[in-house]
């Protein structure tokens, strides 16, 4: 499953972070082991003890089961030699008057009927030559064979019973019997003593037991297991064992039964055993089952087997769920490091970072980038809000009319309408070299930035070319006239309260959508052009103009200034309509075809003039055919052909105008930024430029403002001069136009970090510089 996920090689690629993927594998695993290990652990040694405890208390109840049993058997044998010592006819005194001695053995015979663990029975009196059991009388050693249950001679045996006081089992006499005696069959003694209203015992009873039995009864206990089980008396003495399996030495075996009661562990003969000792507390008698440990807890290890192979199986998929899980999470966060880094190009150090530091770098980079962009978008915000407001009046709201109102959204202008206008506020009648009419034009531009009242909200744009500010006005109310001229009266009032110039101010008729502003604002350029001309009062209304300019015998002289205006605007669209207006004007007269020719001569006249002032080629066949016209549409279809020529060219020099004066401006700051002199009010005089204009001017082209750009210069100047002459600072100074050493120090070691002297010493070609000139620029530093 991970097969196809996982190559070794991208680690050595740096494509997958070590450091992350182990700390994600080894969460993961964390997760799962320590569940996992209390729980397996909690369940694999209860299960474990449980089935152990299990196997105890199985064996051990076995050795009970035969101990109870065995005390079973030989409380029968108290009882039944207590039933002898109560028969009067087994008293001493009836056996030896009785006529025979075949009414004891009778006796005898049915009391050992009574057992089926009894081998013999043999009754004895201590004061008697004779013993008796159910195979008849005779001698006490010719009963017991030679085979005496403590070994040694008769007498010895004679005398053990004399001291008997209590009931004993007695092993077999030999210890450890051959293969024959075992074949023969060993016997077991249970000896008796015989009291009746006596102080001590008078006689015994012996109960032969075949070992045999006692080993049948005792061999259920091993089962199926490969093992040892004794049965011995009070003083350790084995009374029956059986073997299934390894037969121990008389020295391990002595090992084994002084094992303490319960289940023991014992090292015998380089193996292992379980050892489980069970006391009678009624006899002293014990029994000791010794069984390989192995074989003994043969289940608990099969449950071992079984459970670890489960447990491992468990973990086994525990680990391929967590590298799953590993591979998944990390996958999404790999993707986005390696996208952040083919994104920025990261270096190859920062690559082999975690993908975690990958991505608060690339981070931090977006963040530096955008704080950097929004300090420039800050800088260049006036800029572009200018560049949109003159795009607006050049008729581009067609063209691009969603990317403009985005980026009218943007820059928060309020144009909501739903009534346009423009006007059009000239400062061309003063002198740029009046400082009044230059502070005019500043205070006029701050003012006109965003200038409202309750009839709407104007902003306004310098016309750099014709010293002049557009206004564009957007009114709270559709199609009102009432309103715009209230506006324009609040504006006109507003002037006069700064107390500068007032502008010849040219109004446009009102439109009800962005889309047509050029149109107004060709309007405002030509009633201003119109006021210029006649010499009427400061505010003309473009719609007052045309009513004033009618006639029945000509076409209307505002239309003509209209489509003249929006020629030189370098707006097709709007001279064509203009044309388009003058031609159906014409076609409507009611005058002779001589009056129309001298009206289509006109507007040859109008065309040939603009393109004269543009510098626009005319060739003589078009120049033939234009005058050669044969119809008003005629002429009108080659005048907009010829349109088409003049607008292009009116925007070109337009373009170059504008390129034209940034080249001077730049120019000139080179040229003259050692001049202590120069400032941002002189260089805008020196261009017939406003402050603000220059001012955005520079910071477009440079990034910083007209301070900083001079700064520069100065800074790198003065660089230059440390580095390659050892002229002294305060000379450099003086020639870069600074005047106080002290302050350009300053500044310098703002920028650099060191003052201009320690800058020469690091920077100084070579040591032949002189060392003259170094004291010289300490001095001067200094």
């Amino acid at each position: 499953m991970l097969k196809g996920r996982f190559d070794m090689n991208r680690f050595r690629q740096g494509e997958i972070s070590l450091s992350l993927f182990a700390t994600y594998f080894l969460s993961y695993m964390l997760v799962f082991l320590i569940p996992f290990v209390a729980i397996s652990s909690f369940i694999y040694t209860n299960s474990v003890n449980s089935l152990r405890d299990e196997i105890i208390r199985s064996n051990i109840h076995k050795l009970e089961q035969v101990r109870d049993m065995t005390d079973l058997q030989i409380s029968q044998l108290a009882n039944m030699a207590a039933t002898i010592s109560l028969d009067h006819r087994l008293t001493p005194y009836m056996v030896r008057h009785a006529p025979t001695d075949k009414l004891a053995v009778e006796e005898l015979q049915r009391h050992r009927a009574g057992s089926v663990l009894i081998e013999n029975l043999i009754l004895y009196y201590l004061d008697s030559e004779e013993a008796y059991s159910p195979g008849g009388t005779g001698s006490l050693n010719l009963l017991l064979g030679g085979s005496y249950p403590i070994g040694g001679s008769f007498e010895a045996f004679r005398e053990f019973l004399t001291t008997l006081s209590h009931p004993l089992v007695l092993p077999a006499p030999d210890p450890q019997p051959s293969e024959n005696s075992r074949a023969r069959g060993q016997l077991i003694a249970y000896v008796h003593p015989v009291s009746f209203n006596y102080s001590s015992p008078y006689g015994a009873v012996l109960f032969l037991i075949r070992e045999s039995v006692l080993s049948d009864l005792i061999s259920n206990i091993l089962g199926e297991f490969h093992g040892n089980v004794y049965m011995v008396n009070d003083k350790h003495e084995i009374l029956a064992s059986k073997d299934n399996g390894r037969q121990l030495n008389f020295s391990d075996t002595s090992r084994l039964l002084d094992s303490r009661p319960g289940v023991t562990d014992e090292l015998i003969g380089g193996r292992h055993y379980s050892v489980v000792t069970v006391t009678s507390k009624t006899s002293g008698r014990s029994f000791v089952a010794a069984i390989p440990t192995a074989q003994f807890y043969s289940k608990v290890a099969d449950l071992q087997f079984i459970a670890l192979n489960m447990l491992a199986l468990t973990a086994l998929v525990g680990l391929g769920t967590a590298m799953y899980l590993t591979f998944r999470q990390y996958r999404p966060i790999r993707n986005l490091s390696r996208y952040l880094g083919d994104r920025q190009k990261l270096p190859a150090a920062v690559r082999r970072q975690d993908e975690f530091l990958r991505i608060r770098d690339s981070f931090d980079n977006l963040f530096r980038d955008s704080e950097q962009l929004r300090v420039k978008m800050l800088v260049q915000q006036p800029f572009v809000r200018d560049q949109c407001l003159l795009r607006l009046l050049q008729g581009e709201a067609d063209s691009s009319g969603t990317k403009l109102t985005a980026v009218i959204r943007d820059l928060r202008l309020q144009l909501p309408g739903p009534c346009y206008f423009v006007a059009v506020l000239s400062f061309h009648h003063a002198d740029r070299t009046d400082e009044r009419a230059v502070h005019s034009l500043e205070q006029a531009l701050r003012l006109l930035t965003k200038w409202t009242c309750p009839e709407g909200i104007g902003y306004g744009v310098e016309l750099i070319h014709d010293q002049a500010i557009a206004l564009i006005v957007t009114l709270h109310d559709a199609d009102s006239p009432a309103r715009q001229r209230r506006y324009m009266t609040r504006l006109v009032q507003r002037l006069q309260e700064q107390g500068q110039l007032l502008p010849t101010i040219g109004v446009g008729q009102l439109c009800n959508s962005l889309s047509r502003i050029n149109r107004s604002f060709i309007e405002a350029t030509a009633a201003l052009q119109h006021t210029l001309i006649n010499g009427q009062s400061c505010v003309i209304y473009f719609d007052e103009m045309a009513v004033q300019s009618g006639s029945k015998h000509w076409y209307s002289d505002a239309e003509k200034m209209k489509w003249t205006q929006s020629l030189r605007k370098g707006d097709f669209t709007v001279s064509r309509e203009a044309l388009r207006i003058i031609t159906g004007e014409m076609l409507g007269k009611d005058v002779p075809v001589e009056q129309v020719k001298c009206m289509c001569f006109d507007l040859i006249n109008v065309v040939l003039r603009t393109m004269a002032e543009l510098d626009v080629p005319l060739p003589p066949e078009r120049l033939k055919t234009l005058v050669a016209f044969r119809s008003v549409q005629e002429l009108e279809v080659m005048i907009e052909t010829l349109m088409l020529d003049i607008c292009d060219a009116a925007r070109k020099h337009a373009e170059e105008r504008h390129h034209h004066i940034r080249d001077g401006v730049l120019q000139y700051i080179l040229h003259n930024y050692k001049q202590h002199e120069l400032n941002l009010e002189t260089t805008a005089q020196t261009f017939q430029l406003s402050v603000s204009y220059l001012s955005r001017l520079i910071k477009e082209q440079t990034g910083a403002t007209f301070t900083q750009s001079v700064w520069r210069l100065r800074l790198e100047e003065a660089k230059r001069q440390l580095q390659e002459t050892s002229a002294p600072i305060k000379d450099i100074v003086t020639d870069i136009g600074y005047l106080d050493t002290a302050s350009f120090i300053s500044r310098f070691r703002k920028a650099e970090g060191m003052t201009p002297g320690q800058y020469r010493e690091q920077h100084a070609p070579s040591a032949s510089t002189g060392s003259e000139a170094r004291r010289r620029s300490n001095c001067a530093s200094g």
